[in-house]
């Protein structure tokens, strides 16, 4: 099963999994989900310390752990490519 915009909105942990979207991009989707990572990081970094910030990516990191494990079972696939994780992208701008 190949996602699409239908499978993106049809459970949050589907829109986290797919990197809020980056990861439905017909060319590099994890590239795709880096460059979001990039826009992300200047809003949310200045609301946090720097150990607030590394407890929100332990939080995000958790959080994607669980929506990648849901959207690959409903996609029958344990690993899809179109699957991103901005979470390690913010991490490496800080």
């Amino acid at each position: 099963m190949k996602p699409d915009i239908k499978f993106l909105f049809a459970h949050p942990a589907h829109f986290i999994a797919c990197g809020f979207g980056s990861g439905l991009s017909p060319v590099a989707p994890g590239t795709a989900g880096t460059l979001v990572a990039w826009l992300l990081f200047p809003l949310i970094k200045p609301y946090f310390s720097d150990a607030g910030f590394l407890a929100f990516l332990v939080a995000a990191f958790v959080v994607g752990v669980f929506a990648a494990r849901r959207s690959g079972r409903d996609l029958g696939v344990a690993d899809h490519a179109r699957r991103t994780c901005p979470c390690v992208g913010i991490a490496r701008n800080h």
